[in-house]
């Protein structure tokens, strides 16, 4: 076995290893410095302005939902389990 030719393509194959290892460093450098490059998981923090926009939107669901609900409120709170009505 020539033991010189195998060191020598150990070698050209380390080199090989070593330039890849030099390539993904750089790319990971870049990546890690790139702003918004690590997207943050979890939850998404609202700035005021838009907090204010959807508690405004919120507000004004929910009166809605309140108004719609307003007649069948009147009705249930004048029966009585057992089928009678407390006002005629």
């Amino acid at each position: 076995m020539d033991y010189g030719k195998l060191i020598r393509d150990l070698r050209i194959q380390l080199d090989k290893v070593n330039s890849a290892i030099r390539v993904l460093e750089t790319l990971h450098r870049e990546w890690n410095a790139a702003p918004g490059a690590c997207k943050r998981r979890g939850r998404k923090f609202m700035a005021l302005e838009e907090r204010q926009r959807v508690s405004a939107h919120m507000k004004r669901y929910w009166a809605e939902r309140r108004a719609a609900r307003e007649p069948l409120d009147s009705v249930a709170r004048n029966y009585v389990a057992g089928g009678e009505y407390l006002v005629a």
